[in-house]
């Protein structure tokens, strides 16, 4: 626990201090993360259960001293999960209380929507709605779909897809697993694309989500899914029904 000292905080009542001063880009706490169970996250202790964090479908519990580390939105550390440690945002100066934005030590499986597809008994009707009356921008229009922006993401109508939400995904395959484990099943097995692969599973409440991992890039591009790659959905889709 060189470096850092353990005080009063609003971590079970504890918070790391900086023993000396750190550089910016020095770590200042290193961890080994132990990884555990669902079955063994249920059972732990409030204090145990604080220091708990998924790292994409993994939980694991932080030792000491990292788990007293404090959550602020001006945080003076970052979560490093590369290197397993707490690494300086900025110089700290000794007698400092550690701080880290908690937000970002969760790392979720599913990273964000990549489209939301509804079907409309045409595209010209679909549009004039979402368009014209709701004010949404055209992204790109072929004969049989369409899309529209929604923030980040695409909202695409369809005259022959059902509705479904499509997430991006680190790994499809390491996503399905995940699934699986979690207790979700898989409707249509993982499948390539030109671009990476998609998948179709169902949460154990119903919920069917298409899952693909198609490169950060090409997920945001504002132009037509390739046609493989239509071409793939539309088969997953199919396959789902």
């Amino acid at each position: 626990m060189s470096g850092v000292i353990i005080g009063k905080g609003s971590m079970s009542g504890k918070g790391l201090y900086a023993a000396r001063d750190f550089k910016k880009n020095e770590v200042v706490v290193r961890y080994e993360l132990k990884p555990i169970t669902f079955s063994d996250l249920k059972a732990l202790p409030p204090e145990d259960y604080a220091a708990t964090h998924n790292v994409n479908g993994q939980i694991y519990m932080y030792p000491e001293p990292a788990r007293y580390v404090s959550h602020s939105e001006d945080p003076n550390v970052r979560n490093d999960h590369a290197q397993h440690a707490d690494v300086a945002l900025r110089d700290i100066e000794k007698g400092e209380l550690i701080t880290v934005d908690a937000r970002y030590d969760d790392v979720p499986v599913l990273k964000r929507i990549d489209a939301i597809v509804v079907k409309v008994p045409s595209i010209e009707q679909g549009l004039d709605f979402y368009r014209e009356q709701l004010g949404m921008r055209t992204i790109w229009k072929k004969e049989d779909m369409a899309a529209v922006c929604l923030g980040e993401t695409k909202f695409v109508l369809s005259t022959r897809l059902d509705p479904e939400t499509t997430f991006l995904v680190e790994s499809v395959e390491h996503a399905v697993a995940v699934f699986e484990k979690a207790g979700g099943k898989v409707v249509a097995a993982p499948e390539d694309m030109p671009a990476g692969k998609a998948a179709v599973v169902e949460d154990p409440f119903g919920n069917r989500l298409t899952l693909v991992d198609v490169p950060e890039e090409q997920a945001a591009a504002d132009g037509p899914p390739p046609d493989a790659r239509r071409a793939a959905g539309e088969q997953l889709a199919v396959t789902a029904g």
